[in-house]
Protein backbone atom coordinates (compact mmCIF):
# COMPACT_ATOMS: atom_id res chain seq x y z
CA UNK A 1 0.00 0.00 0.00
CA UNK A 2 1.84 3.28 -0.74
CA UNK A 3 1.16 6.46 1.82
CA UNK A 4 -1.70 8.12 0.92
CA UNK A 5 -0.01 11.51 0.90
CA UNK A 6 0.17 12.94 -3.11
CA UNK A 7 0.01 9.32 -4.35
CA UNK A 8 -0.25 10.73 -7.98
CA UNK A 9 3.18 12.39 -7.35
CA UNK A 10 4.34 9.01 -6.12
CA UNK A 11 3.04 7.16 -9.42
CA UNK A 12 4.53 9.70 -11.84
CA UNK A 13 7.45 9.30 -9.40
CA UNK A 14 7.94 5.98 -10.47
CA UNK A 15 7.55 6.71 -13.76
CA UNK A 16 10.29 8.57 -14.00
CA UNK A 17 12.67 6.71 -12.03
CA UNK A 18 11.58 3.20 -13.99
CA UNK A 19 12.01 5.02 -17.23
CA UNK A 20 15.46 6.01 -16.34
CA UNK A 21 16.06 2.82 -15.30
CA UNK A 22 14.58 0.92 -18.98
CA UNK A 23 16.91 3.41 -20.12
CA UNK A 24 20.19 2.36 -18.17
CA UNK A 25 18.98 -1.02 -18.66
CA UNK A 26 19.20 -0.14 -22.29
CA UNK A 27 22.85 1.02 -22.50
CA UNK A 28 24.26 -1.72 -20.18
CA UNK A 29 22.36 -4.73 -22.30
CA UNK A 30 25.06 -7.32 -23.50
CA UNK A 31 25.33 -10.86 -24.48
CA UNK A 32 23.10 -13.72 -26.26
CA UNK A 33 20.13 -11.66 -27.09
CA UNK A 34 21.53 -8.04 -27.08
CA UNK A 35 19.73 -7.16 -30.51
CA UNK A 36 16.26 -8.40 -28.55
CA UNK A 37 17.25 -6.48 -25.34
CA UNK A 38 19.12 -3.57 -27.01
CA UNK A 39 17.00 -2.88 -29.55
CA UNK A 40 13.16 -3.94 -28.76
CA UNK A 41 12.24 -4.56 -24.83
CA UNK A 42 14.55 -1.58 -23.33
CA UNK A 43 14.35 0.61 -26.12
CA UNK A 44 10.85 0.20 -26.45
CA UNK A 45 9.92 0.68 -22.52
CA UNK A 46 11.83 3.83 -22.17
CA UNK A 47 9.74 4.92 -24.84
CA UNK A 48 6.85 3.79 -24.18
CA UNK A 49 7.48 5.20 -20.25
CA UNK A 50 8.48 8.94 -22.14
CA UNK A 51 4.88 9.15 -23.69
CA UNK A 52 3.11 7.91 -20.64
CA UNK A 53 5.22 10.36 -18.03
CA UNK A 54 4.02 13.15 -20.64
CA UNK A 55 0.60 12.03 -19.97
CA UNK A 56 0.08 11.63 -16.54
CA UNK A 57 1.59 14.95 -16.23
CA UNK A 58 -0.55 17.26 -18.18
CA UNK A 59 -3.48 15.09 -15.99
CA UNK A 60 -2.12 15.73 -13.00
CA UNK A 61 -2.14 19.50 -13.76
CA UNK A 62 -5.22 19.08 -14.92
CA UNK A 63 -5.67 18.72 -11.27
CA UNK A 64 -3.40 21.53 -10.06
CA UNK A 65 -0.60 18.63 -9.04
CA UNK A 66 2.81 19.89 -10.37
CA UNK A 67 4.88 17.39 -11.85
CA UNK A 68 8.37 16.97 -9.51
CA UNK A 69 11.39 17.25 -10.20
CA UNK A 70 14.33 14.52 -10.34
CA UNK A 71 14.97 15.58 -7.37
CA UNK A 72 11.62 15.55 -5.49
CA UNK A 73 10.99 12.20 -7.78
CA UNK A 74 13.84 10.50 -5.46
CA UNK A 75 12.56 12.52 -2.29
CA UNK A 76 9.34 11.36 -2.80
CA UNK A 77 10.19 7.47 -3.57
CA UNK A 78 12.09 7.77 -0.72
CA UNK A 79 9.41 8.38 1.52
CA UNK A 80 6.99 6.32 -0.54
CA UNK A 81 6.01 2.67 1.00
CA UNK A 82 7.58 1.21 -2.46
CA UNK A 83 10.81 -1.00 -2.61
CA UNK A 84 11.79 0.15 -5.96
CA UNK A 85 14.23 -1.49 -8.26
CA UNK A 86 17.64 0.62 -9.36
CA UNK A 87 19.43 -0.64 -12.10
CA UNK A 88 23.24 -0.69 -11.30
CA UNK A 89 25.41 1.28 -13.85
CA UNK A 90 28.63 -0.56 -13.19
CA UNK A 91 26.77 -4.35 -14.09
CA UNK A 92 26.06 -5.11 -17.90
CA UNK A 93 22.64 -7.25 -18.01
CA UNK A 94 21.87 -10.11 -20.51
CA UNK A 95 18.32 -11.03 -21.47
CA UNK A 96 17.52 -12.90 -18.63
CA UNK A 97 18.02 -10.42 -16.00
CA UNK A 98 16.55 -7.82 -18.33
CA UNK A 99 13.43 -9.40 -18.76
CA UNK A 100 12.69 -10.12 -14.96
CA UNK A 101 13.87 -6.85 -14.24
CA UNK A 102 11.26 -5.43 -16.80
CA UNK A 103 8.87 -7.40 -15.18
CA UNK A 104 9.06 -6.52 -11.65
CA UNK A 105 9.10 -3.16 -13.05
CA UNK A 106 6.07 -3.17 -15.06
CA UNK A 107 3.98 -5.08 -11.99
CA UNK A 108 5.34 -1.84 -9.72
CA UNK A 109 3.36 0.89 -11.89
CA UNK A 110 1.02 -1.83 -12.72
CA UNK A 111 -0.08 -1.71 -8.46
CA UNK A 112 0.72 2.29 -8.51
CA UNK A 113 -1.76 2.62 -11.04
CA UNK A 114 -4.09 0.49 -9.37
CA UNK A 115 -3.94 2.53 -6.13
CA UNK A 116 -4.22 5.95 -7.76
CA UNK A 117 -8.15 4.25 -9.36
CA UNK A 118 -9.00 3.51 -6.44
CA UNK A 119 -8.60 6.80 -4.17
CA UNK A 120 -12.30 7.79 -3.42
CA UNK A 121 -11.14 11.50 -5.89
CA UNK A 122 -10.85 9.40 -9.05
CA UNK A 123 -14.92 9.02 -8.32
CA UNK A 124 -15.42 13.17 -8.30
CA UNK A 125 -17.67 13.67 -11.58
CA UNK A 126 -15.04 16.22 -12.66
CA UNK A 127 -12.13 13.48 -12.91
CA UNK A 128 -14.34 11.46 -15.08
CA UNK A 129 -11.78 11.68 -18.01
CA UNK A 130 -8.81 11.11 -15.78
CA UNK A 131 -10.19 8.11 -14.57
CA UNK A 132 -10.76 6.53 -18.08
CA UNK A 133 -7.14 7.59 -18.76
CA UNK A 134 -5.94 5.73 -15.70
CA UNK A 135 -8.30 2.55 -16.80
CA UNK A 136 -6.47 2.63 -19.83
CA UNK A 137 -3.20 2.62 -18.46
CA UNK A 138 -4.14 -0.07 -16.16
CA UNK A 139 -5.08 -2.25 -18.96
CA UNK A 140 -2.05 -1.07 -20.60
CA UNK A 141 0.42 -2.38 -18.05
CA UNK A 142 -2.20 -5.26 -17.03
CA UNK A 143 -1.42 -6.45 -20.89
CA UNK A 144 2.72 -5.88 -20.45
CA UNK A 145 3.34 -7.50 -16.96
CA UNK A 146 0.44 -10.92 -17.42
CA UNK A 147 0.78 -11.44 -20.97
CA UNK A 148 3.63 -9.53 -22.73
CA UNK A 149 6.74 -9.48 -21.09
CA UNK A 150 5.78 -12.72 -19.01
CA UNK A 151 6.14 -14.69 -22.90
CA UNK A 152 9.71 -13.83 -23.05
CA UNK A 153 10.85 -16.02 -20.00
Amino acid sequence: MIKEVNIQKVMLSLFIYYQNNFHMLHWKSKGKGFDTAHKQITSDYYETLADDIDDIAEVLLRNDINPPSYKEVLEILEESDIEVITIDNEKNYDIEDIIKLSQKMLEDLFKVLIEVHEIPEMKEVKNIGVLSFYENLIDKYDKECRYLNKRRF
